[in-house]
C-alpha cells in the first residue's frame, strides 16, 4: 500500500494494573509500558478468498521517567523512539505520541497513584502496512 493513502491506523494506552512488572531498584517514580503491534497487511486475494495477513510484535517493555508534574510526564521523543523500537514508521506516530502522552499525564496526575514508584501502562497499537513499514511486505 503507498504511504500517502489515508488508513485506519488505532493505538490506545491506558493504565494496566495487572502486568508482571519485572523487580527493579529504582529511586526515582517510572513508568513501565508495555506495547504490542499489530501490522495488518491489507486484503489479499487467493483463489476466490480474501484474507489479511496480521503481524504481531509480541510485547516490548520499556522503562521510562516519570516527572509528575502537570504535561510532559512522558516526553514526546521518548514515546517516538519507544514506537519506533517496536516497529511503527515516523509518519504513523503523531496522533499516537498524543494519545500515549496524555495517558501518561493523567496516570502521573491521578490521585490514585499518588505515593505509587511504577506505574503500569499498556499501549496496544495496529497499523496497517505500507511499503515503508516493513521490508517483509511480500512475505
Amino acid at each position: 500500500m503507498d504511504c500517502s493513502v489515508p488508513v485506519d491506523d488505532l493505538c490506545e494506552a491506558t493504565q494496566y494494573e495487572n502486568l508482571e512488572i519485572p523487580e527493579r531498584i529504582s529511586t526515582i517514580d517510572e513508568f513501565f509500558i508495555l506495547v504490542k503491534v499489530d501490522t495488518v497487511f491489507p486484503t489479499q486475494h487467493v483463489e476466490d478468498e480474501e484474507f489479511a495477513r496480521i503481524k504481531n510484535t509480541g510485547f516490548l517493555n520499556f522503562w521510562a521517567p516519570c516527572r509528575r508534574i502537570e504535561e510532559g510526564n512522558l516526553p514526546d521523543d521518548v514515546i517516538s523512539d519507544m514506537l519506533s523500537t517496536a516497529g511503527v514508521p515516523m509518519h504513523k506516530q503523531e496522533s499516537m505520541v498524543e494519545k500515549i502522552s496524555n495517558c501518561a499525564d493523567e496516570m502521573a496526575n491521578a490521585a490514585y497513584n499518588k505515593g505509587r514508584r511504577v506505574l503500569p501502562m499498556l499501549v496496544s497499537v495496529s497499523i496497517v502496512a505500507c511499503f515503508c513499514t516493513t521490508d517483509d511486505y511480500d512475505d
